[in-house]
């Protein structure tokens, strides 16, 4: 293994916008849209489902507000029908038979951003089709437990910090700092999320450390991407809103790209950073202009 080289920032910089260049970033993540928009709408569905099988439905409300708040104006009606149009039907038979689906659904969301790190770290998976689908099967199943916490500490954000300061009456201070807390831990999952994504699509794992910092920048820029999207939504996406339902999967669509350009944004920084600091591929491959991308055993 090639001695660790401080890394020189701004050669990485150069060499990820070079990469984003010569990947076709911009069409990759229309391919990450696609799949995931599809991947969407299911889990949420068996969600809703698993909800009120669990007698839980009351908390859809809390669930529903805290979407509206992260989500585009145009695109959180279109999800507000899909779980309310779930929970007025009989949810037994979709649970039954809709998890399996869910389950294929979201692992072929999880396939394209294998694919998508793949490509940004210069190999290719030489997995047969039923190990990557069963990879992504068991890290779609482990990425919704997640997500599921990281939601679970936001939407009953609201109950426990009515408990707390109702038994413990915390001064201005240490309110301030169990909110930073409780979004911190959440942003942590989320970055977590991510950094597993980039570590698992090699089949030849490097350090899961060498993942964080390119999985902090994808999920920044995610929050930041998404933020500012829904404001050109609000204020001048009024050409959205005229095409109605239409308009608000176009709204969908174009946050999902989003999300993936700021993905693999995420995974060329990686990419350029164990060049530039290990000297090396993924796979183990000297650095250089001319380095081939390689087929890991």
């Amino acid at each position: 293994m090639p001695a660790h080289t401080s890394p020189a920032y701004k050669a990485v910089l150069k060499s990820v916008g070079r990469r984003i260049v010569r990947d076709d970033v911009v069409d990759v993540s229309a391919r990450l849209a696609f799949y995931l928009f599809f991947a969407m709408f299911p889990v949420i569905i068996v969600a809703a489902a698993l909800l009120s099988v669990l007698h839980m439905s009351a908390v859809v409300p809390a669930i529903l507000k805290y979407l509206y708040a992260m989500l585009p104006a145009s695109v959180a009606p279109l999800v507000q029908r899909a779980i309310s149009g779930m929970l007025s039907h009989n949810q037994d038979g979709a649970l039954s038979i809709g998890i399996l689906f869910t389950l294929w659904a979201a692992s072929s969301g999880v396939v394209a951003l294998l694919d998508g790190a793949n490509a940004a770290l210069e190999v290719k998976s030489s997995r047969g089709f039923i190990r990557e689908r069963l990879l992504a099967i068991a890290l779609s199943i482990l990425l919704l437990l997640i997500a599921g916490i990281g939601l679970s500490l936001v939407v009953w954000g609201g109950p426990v910090d009515s408990y707390l300061f109702s038994h413990f009456h915390p001064g201005p201070a240490m309110t301030v700092v169990w909110h930073i807390i409780r979004y911190a831990v959440t942003f942590v999952l989320f970055e977590i999320m991510v950094q597993i994504l980039y570590y698992a699509a090699p089949q030849k794992h490097t350090n899961f450390k060498w993942m964080t910092t390119g999985a902090i920048i994808a999920v920044v820029g995610i929050g930041i991407a998404s933020a500012l999207l829904g404001f050109y939504l609000v204020h001048f996406g009024s050409s959205y809103a005229a095409y109605g339902p239409i308009g608000a999967v176009m709204g969908v669509l174009l946050l999902l790209q989003v999300s993936g350009i700021m993905y693999m944004i995420g995974a060329e920084w990686n990419a350029a950073l164990l060049k530039q600091t290990l000297g090396t591929t993924v796979t183990g491959e000297t650095a250089g202009p001319q380095a081939v991308p390689g087929r890991v055993a």
